[in-house]
């Protein structure tokens, strides 16, 4: 055998065996997503609407009590106008958002509701629409927005705990950058995220008392949803195909702080969590999260038509969490 012809089956030798390798840990990636503590404690709640038509979805949040619905759900949809959908046990229905005459198409990342309004996110701005005028549409109605809050974080999700808003970003390094001035290091930890908080007040412009945040949280990356029972904070944390994290933190609002960042030109109040006191793994692409009937609701997007066809793990209906799941 001469010492090119051995050149030539060690090269076809080391091929082989990377195709193997990478055929084995596609397997394990794709075939191995097991979460038998989250399977165990999970409960089904209603089915996600719409998957098969298109539809994102991307926040979520409990509805108060004879609303009707259970629950609204936001998102986006491949083409078109983005919607909300009211889910609840006798069914759904949906209703568009619009400004101008137009529909808006924005992810619609976060929503949210009060006694009195719905609350969306559109990039840099909160809108709201009169939750009786949602509720009582027609399948398809597109709403005006009632009013609009302009921020200073570009908003992946919003939540309501009490009479406090919380309107949130994302940030991942290299496509998803925030500003430097929402950059706080703490212990050697640093986050690169804010969450603005405020006083909600559904007769005033905007849906808050003052227009400036009373506070900012300083949260981690990959955020995609915030909720806050009792005493405690949770954050759900995901991106791609990768497992997503939900964490749980104490609620830090109230207590005292020294810190503060200077944000649109406003010295702020911030609150920075750290190392949460519990992390749990659970399957990829974890979106917005809720509170209802002391459960931790999750959202997923990975039944999307848009992602189903290479997904680690499609969960197709919202899901309620244990609060005891995160012990």
């Amino acid at each position: 055998m001469t010492k090119k012809t051995r050149g030539k089956l060690w090269g076809i030798g080391i091929a082989v065996f990377l195709l193997i390798a990478l055929l084995v840990f596609l397997f394990v990636w794709f075939f191995g997503a097991r979460y038998p503590v989250f399977d165990g404690a999970a409960e089904s709640l209603a089915e996600i609407p719409a998957l098969h038509e298109d539809f994102v979805p991307q926040g979520v949040c409990a509805l108060p009590e004879g609303s009707g619905y259970d629950y609204a759900v936001s998102g986006y949809m491949k083409k078109g106008a983005s919607r909300v959908y009211f889910v609840g046990k006798d069914g759904a229905k949906y209703i568009r958002v619009s400004e101008g005459g137009n529909d808006l198409t924005a992810h619609f990342g976060g929503v949210a509701a009060t006694e009195n309004y719905l609350i969306l996110t559109v990039g840099k701005s909160l809108v709201r629409v009169p939750l009786s005028d949602a509720l009582s549409a027609k399948e398809g109605t597109a709403l005006p927005y009632h009013d609009k809050l302009a921020t200073e974080t570009s908003n992946a999700f919003v939540s309501v705990s009490g009479n406090t808003l919380f309107a949130g970003e994302f940030y991942r390094k290299g496509n998803y950058e925030t500003d430097k001035s929402h950059h706080v290091t703490v212990d050697g930890i640093e986050n690169r995220a804010l969450v603005a908080c405020y006083t909600i007040d559904d007769g005033a412009e905007g849906g808050v008392t003052d227009k400036t945040p009373f506070a900012y949280l300083s949260v981690r990356g990959l955020v995609q949803g915030l909720a806050i029972e009792g005493e405690d904070l949770y954050l759900s944390c995901s991106w791609g195909l990768a497992d997503s994290t939900l964490c749980r933190y104490k609620d830090p609002l109230g207590g005292e702080t020294d810190l503060t960042v200077t944000v649109g030109g406003k010295s702020v109040p911030c609150y920075f969590l750290g190392k949460a006191e519990s992390e749990k793994k659970v399957p990829c692409m974890s979106e917005g999260i809720a509170v209802k009937e002391g459960k931790l609701v999750v959202l997923f997007e990975s039944g999307s038509y848009k992602y189903r066809q290479f997904v680690r793990r499609r969960t197709e209906e919202l899901v309620a969490l244990p609060l005891d799941f995160f012990a």
